[in-house]
């Protein structure tokens, strides 16, 4: 009995932090992960309110947006797939998209991304170079090359690695 003692403790104890990184994604999401995604897909639109399903592989969210010209409530439907290439998200799928008929999800955040990264090359070739050939060695891609959505997987990444460390 006391030899199987240690594979009991190192059982529990792998069982208590899976338990406890699901509870701190459940927080994530409902503190400001599904917000975020709702900013990230549809930046000129309001977030209203959402829900998720946190899956083994996969992450399902739902959320209700008003946009800011018509002022129509809209609902989308997006799948989050989990894990790969050191991120713990690794890629989004727009399932469903009402405010699709007028610009496609995430693509004025792509948008948005590219002008950012022209203004800091136009600024600093330097830390443009620098910043690409960081981003080509961490993850093996060259982000010039990315849409709104590459962009966003990125942000919701550092954005839940910035909600473990400090809790915001």
């Amino acid at each position: 009995m006391k030899k199987y003692l240690p594979l009991q403790f190192l059982a529990l104890l792998l069982f208590s932090n899976l338990s406890l990184y699901s509870q701190i994604l459940e927080n994530y999401l409902k503190i400001k992960g599904v917000s975020n995604l709702c900013t990230a897909a549809h930046t000129s639109h309001t977030y209203l309110s959402g829900s998720y399903s946190v899956n083994s592989n996969y992450i399902d969210v739902d959320f209700n947006s008003q946009d800011a010209i018509f002022k129509i409530s809209m609902n989308t439907r997006l799948r989050i797939t989990r894990g790969g290439g050191g991120l713990y998200f690794k890629d989004i799928t727009v399932i469903d998209d009402e405010a699709g008929w007028l610009v496609k999800a995430f693509d004025s955040f792509g948008l948005q991304s590219d002008i950012v990264m022209a203004i800091i090359e136009a600024i600093n070739p330097a830390v443009y170079l620098q910043m690409r050939d960081l981003v080509s060695k961490a993850f093996n891609t060259n982000f010039e090359n990315w849409n709104g959505k590459m962009w966003a997987v990125l942000a919701l990444n550092l954005d839940y690695y910035d909600y473990i460390v400090n809790g915001r």
